[in-house]
């Protein structure tokens, strides 16, 4: 079971219900920061007992843009951006960007899996426009339902690190 650590007070995390844990044999904590992942593996430990582990979040040293060009992180640190996501929690996609250094000048939310309309386009074409901003970046499954637009627009990749314990005891049990 995947547990969003940066929403810890919802009742509902990522994909399951809090109160259904009970049935997996491996809780992996993600998104938080360093204090909710220890409050929330003490608190599981507890109350639960089976292995509860922190999955890390990696975010990439380049931004990908729809032709597949790579561009360092460093050249759009201090650039001012539009944001849009379709996740399931997109204030920790903006969260992430905005560690990076890169000023979020506006956002545009939408739900999980959000298929992108020609209204949406349009729509983020002229908050584009209008908030002045250098970039517009999003996630890499986001990109990639994209039409090719005129656009400075990028995707940041970003990945999860899991400790080669946790692969191994999640291989055994998928055997």
């Amino acid at each position: 079971v995947l547990i969003d650590a940066s929403k810890p007070t919802h009742g509902t995390f990522q994909r399951e219900i809090f109160k259904s844990i009970k049935r997996a044999d491996l809780v992996l904590l993600t998104k938080g920061d360093n204090e909710s992942i220890l409050l929330l593996k003490n608190k599981l430990t507890e109350k639960y007992a089976f292995p509860t582990h922190e999955a890390k979040t990696i975010t990439g040293k380049h931004v990908i843009d729809q032709k597949g060009k790579s561009t360092s992180i460093e050249d759009i640190r201090k650039k001012s951006a539009l944001v849009f996501s379709g996740l399931g929690n997109n204030k920790s996609f903006n969260n992430t960007i905005k560690a990076l250094g890169i000023n979020i000048v506006t956002s545009m939310n939408f739900k999980d899996h959000h298929n992108y309309s020609e209204n949406d386009l349009k729509s983020i074409a002229e908050k584009y426009q209008k908030s002045n901003s250098d970039i517009i970046l999003t996630t890499e499954k986001d990109l990639i339902k994209l039409p090719h637009m005129a656009l400075p627009i990028f995707s940041i990749p970003i990945s999860v690190e899991i400790s080669s314990k946790i692969i191994g005891f999640i291989t055994e049990k998928l055997k």
